[in-house]
């Protein structure tokens, strides 16, 4: 298995094989014509690839139509009795799915995948206890908490509406699979006053709480408060 080095998004190939460096020089010496007919060839025999570029293709048509379907198949996806243990996989690989397509989405229309990554959050909550798994249910929480977060910093919804839905999962869950949200939301790659912003949403609600179930959030506000905006591109 390739292995992904920290912090450099290079991969490292076994004995062998062809390495993220050999494929990018190769690549990068094609011509439009090769790579044009490289991507067809590839989203013709992936059904993944299809189905990714046909979702793309609807959003670009009717944003709120395809924002209708993708929410229906979350619900239909989460419209489930029990996930056995050997089902686990399976279930999260579908919904990894689904919140690919609502990043897929944000390329084309940011405000629809923010309100779907929204409904994903408020739904998801329902299944926490008709899935017999490990840690991958929480894991895939995280991963949906932290893509919204993303995805609200790229729209015009307001990274407050993501803040209050997440905290608000963070408290009601029982079961720990929001349990990352606070540090989540203090790495938030956001503007100094929507940190502040966020910041103020964290610190009311811990002012309901006791101390001891307070603290991740003031601890979370006050990072959000001494942090430095996200790193800019300067021109060269």
């Amino acid at each position: 298995m390739a292995v992904v080095r920290s912090g450099t998004g290079s991969r490292r190939a076994r004995a062998g094989e062809i390495g993220e460096a050999e494929v990018r020089s190769e690549v990068t010496a094609w011509s439009r014509e090769q790579l044009e007919l490289f991507a067809v060839e590839q989203i013709l025999g992936s059904a993944t690839l299809r189905d990714r570029l046909r979702r793309k293709l609807a959003v670009s048509r009717s944003p709120a139509a395809a924002l209708e379907r993708l929410i229906a198949e979350v619900d239909r996806a989460l419209d489930v009795d029990f996930i056995e243990r050997r089902q686990v996989r399976r279930f999260i690989e579908e919904l990894d799915e689904l919140l690919a397509a609502i990043e897929a989405m944000a390329d084309v229309a940011p405000d629809q995948a923010v309100d779907a990554a929204l409904h994903f959050i408020g739904v998801i909550p329902e299944v926490f206890e008709r899935v017999h798994d490990e840690c991958e249910l929480g894991m895939f929480c995280s991963e949906l908490a932290t893509a919204a977060v993303k995805l609200a910093a790229r729209s015009s919804r307001g990274i407050w509406r993501v803040g209050e839905k997440l905290v608000a999962a963070y408290l009601a869950d029982d079961y720990a699979r929001f349990e990352g949200v606070p540090e989540i939301l203090a790495k938030a790659p956001i503007e100094k006053e929507e940190r502040q912003i966020l910041a103020g949403i964290l610190e009311a609600q811990a002012a309901r709480l006791d101390q001891f179930q307070g603290a991740r959030l003031v601890a979370a506000a006050h990072r959000l408060r001494l942090a430095r905006g996200p790193r800019r591109k300067v021109p060269t």
